[in-house]
């Protein structure tokens, strides 16, 4: 039955999830098995309880984006592996460092009719600082977001 399935719904609990030994309660699709993952003991992961959390009623920061583009469709936000928030306003981007609250220019477009439809950042381990920076133009940028340097068009 619909006993071991958790609500993906409900948003305001966490959730503690544990690896546990494989128990004959039907969760078998559950299950890693040894021959499939050779050196894994089987295992699988349930939910275990339970834990309330406090959502705050007020911003802990409010971000002000006059210039910020009003469309659904583009990425114009992105954080960083580092903590640093980029945001796109317009035809320029911008670095807030969350860990010294630092803002630092990065970019503005050159072309009038230009402006910026993404941002994002390197996930690639020993990569995070850089930022890949779309165009309505269709140019990708890759910027060096410690240097402040472009890399890359």
């Amino acid at each position: 039955g619909g006993a071991g399935i958790v609500n993906p719904f409900e948003h305001d609990t966490l959730r503690q999830i544990k690896v546990g030994n494989g128990g004959g309660d039907g969760m078998a699709g559950m299950m890693m098995m040894d021959d499939e993952y050779p050196g894994i003991a089987a295992s699988r992961l349930s939910a275990t309880q339970k834990i309330m959390r406090k959502v705050p009623s007020s911003p802990v920061r409010i971000l002000d984006a006059p210039d910020i583009v009003d469309d659904y469709y583009l990425n114009l936000i992105s954080w960083s592996q580092d903590n640093i928030l980029a945001v796109a306003l317009a035809q320029c981007v911008y670095l807030w460092n969350a860990t010294t609250g630092e803002i630092q220019h990065l970019l503005t477009l050159e072309h009038a009719n230009d402006y910026v439809t993404s941002v994002c950042w390197c996930t690639l381990p020993g990569q995070t600082h850089y930022i890949a920076v779309g165009t309505n133009l269709a140019l990708i940028h890759v910027f060096d977001g410690v240097a402040l340097r472009k890399v890359l068009t």
